[in-house]
């Protein structure tokens, strides 16, 4: 066990103003010229109003501005249709609209200290040049130059490592390093084909065939650390991964690792994040434990009686008590701020569906899709049913939709939309229906009386929880989407775990090592339970600082609080919704 030479706990302090802009030579100018050690500057991209839920992508922005409460609102390269969409959301009088950095000079927001002097880069690698503008204290330039660096070293033993490819990741990752003193290196982007190819074989390596699970880990290992060769590792003590989906701390067990994922909104989940660990922030006053009664050897009672010690408030759905509808309101509704779940977790069955239908373009189209439900029982209503459906599409006009080479030559158009939008029709039905064993990504949680599949919406009431999904493969789609729901930290697995170590991993993270980073406590708990096995099955996502911490002062009057605001929110949200409806 070494000795952690940094304060792993320390937290970066957060300014009184927010950037939202997508273009990532304005946004990184304008956060070399804000920077201040110490200090995390938020960067959040702008709402993708392309999508179907676009009215949703403004709202998650305007809410993240509501729970951080900035002085001052910078949109950075806002075009007319995001500036028109942030109108009744957003206060006028906090925002201002920049186009350059000459524009941001005649803000309120400016700094009254501008940098004496400017940092040269080339459009490439921006988060590197970011980096060293930032500790440098210059205000970063961009030329045409190929600058070709990909390395800053840390100040401290804590090395960021971000996928290269985006360009507003890697200022994001750039601000996320400079605010704890990391250091900042660039591994080459995994393709999503590959990326999917990796987690599949997370998920099946326990699957009979010629080679053991051992040596299938070993292998994913070596590919991992292959592909991310390049990291330097002398003097690191903890690695932090940006990433679209590829879990690589299982290839560093040698070190605590924790990852933060770079879409969608690495933004907010970072302010999440860094907002709930600040000294003036409640900390943990409620739990919600998930206990269907699926798994021998549960670790519920040993984590409630380590909890219940320390002053949390807790509410536990035990048996009959944890089925599919009241789990789904409790998950969405409940102001908890640790969510434990105890069952089996993976993909389901379903059913293969082919839909044939002209498009809005005119265009003969034929999508396949995978699909699967979850079904609840609405209490109550005797014949009322509460229906989840998880849905992947699996292939348009015969071409693989997970295959990136090929759907470069595929006119999608409006062919996904207008799917969509027929769907809610009744009368659109498939031309052909066959059961399968397995919809891949589905991550169906067993509950008492039938799967539940979680959707991407908000979870806790907004409470940004911390989670524990203590179930078989519980980290492949569900990181994402409870991540997606403001969790701000989520732990998971890759692959099938024994029920006893589960429940080992569950009692030390909540007791031996309470009150640690996550990513050290993780770590630790992982070295004693796997010692020196390759089957350390665990992975953290959310930055490496949070941690257990019991809310100090009346835990109930912290939980009617948030109810009310709950309550606030939805009226809100309600009145909002009507507003859309013509008349």
């Amino acid at each position: 066990m070494f000795y952690m030479a940094f304060n792993a706990n320390k937290v970066p302090r957060l300014p009184s103003l927010l950037i939202i802009g997508d273009d990532p030579f304005l946004v990184a100018q304008l956060s070399s010229v804000l920077a201040k050690k110490g200090h995390y500057t938020p960067v959040v991209d702008a709402p993708r109003l392309t999508r179907m839920d676009a009215d949703n992508e403004v709202l998650r922005r305007n809410n993240v501005a509501a729970r951080y409460q900035p002085k001052s609102i910078i949109l950075a390269g806002a075009t007319k249709i995001i500036k028109e969409s942030f109108q009744g959301h957003l206060p006028d009088k906090i925002v201002d609209y920049v186009d350059s950095i000459e524009d941001f000079k005649t803000t309120k927001a400016a700094p009254s200290k501008w940098p004496e002097d400017k940092f040269v880069w080339g459009k490439d690698n921006v988060g590197i040049g970011l980096l060293q503008a930032l500790r440098k204290k210059q205000e970063i330039v961009f030329n045409e130059d190929v600058s070709g660096t990909i390395i800053v070293n840390p100040e401290l033993e804590h090395i960021v490592v971000c996928e290269e490819g985006d360009e507003l990741t890697q200022v994001i990752a750039a601000n996320y390093a400079f605010s704890i003193g990391a250091g900042l290196c660039l591994i080459p982007e995994i393709e999503e084909e590959k990326a999917l190819e990796i987690c599949e074989s997370f998920y099946s390596s326990d699957k009979s065939g010629d080679r053991s699970q051992t040596e299938r880990l070993q292998s994913l290992k070596n590919t991992l650390r292959d592909l991310s060769s390049n990291i330097p590792l002398k003097d690191t003590k903890l690695l932090t991964f940006v990433t679209q989906k590829t879990p690589w701390g299982f290839a560093y067990p040698e070190v605590p690792t924790a990852h933060i994922f770079s879409y969608p909104d690495m933004g907010i989940a970072i302010i999440n994040a860094i907002a709930s660990e600040q000294p003036e922030a409640h900390g943990l006053a409620m739990g919600l434990m998930i206990d269907p009664e699926q798994v021998e050897a549960s670790e519920i009672e040993p984590v409630k009686k380590s909890l219940a010690q320390r002053g949390m408030v807790l509410k536990t759905l035990q048996g009959a008590g944890a089925d599919v509808y009241g789990v789904s309101q409790h998950v969405t509704l409940l102001p908890y701020d640790f969510l434990l779940i105890s069952t089996h977790c993976g993909d389901a069955s379903g059913w293969e569906w082919t839909y044939e239908y002209t498009d809005s373009e005119d265009i003969e189209r034929t999508l396949v899709i995978h699909t699967t439900i979850g079904v609840g029982n609405i209490r109550h209503e005797n014949e009322m049913l509460e229906v989840m459906q998880f849905s992947k599409f699996v292939s348009l006009d015969g071409i693989d939709w997970n295959d990136p080479k090929a759907k470069g030559n595929l006119y999608v158009g409006t062919a996904i939309n207008d799917y969509i939008e027929r769907s809610k029709d009744d009368d659109f039905e498939p031309v052909k229906k066959e059961p399968i064993d397995r919809v891949s990504s589905s991550s169906a949680l067993k509950m008492w009386d039938n799967n539940f599949i979680l959707a991407p919406e908000n979870i806790a009431g907004n409470a940004m929880p911390i989670i524990l999904n203590n179930a078989c493969c519980s980290w492949h789609r569900l990181a994402s989407t409870f991540t997606f729901g403001n969790a701000r930290a989520y732990i998971g697995t890759l692959f099938p775990v024994l029920n006893a170590q589960a429940s080992e991993i569950a009692t030390k993270l909540t007791d031996r090592y309470f009150g640690k980073s996550l990513a050290v406590a993780l770590w630790r708990a992982q070295s004693d339970v796997y010692e020196d096995s390759i089957k350390r099955p665990y992975i953290l996502v959310g930055p490496h600082f949070q941690r257990f911490r019991i809310a100090k002062g009346d835990k109930a009057n912290i939980i009617f609080d948030k109810l009310k605001i709950n309550h606030a929110n939805s009226l809100r949200s309600l009145k909002f919704v009507e507003t859309k409806v013509d008349p």
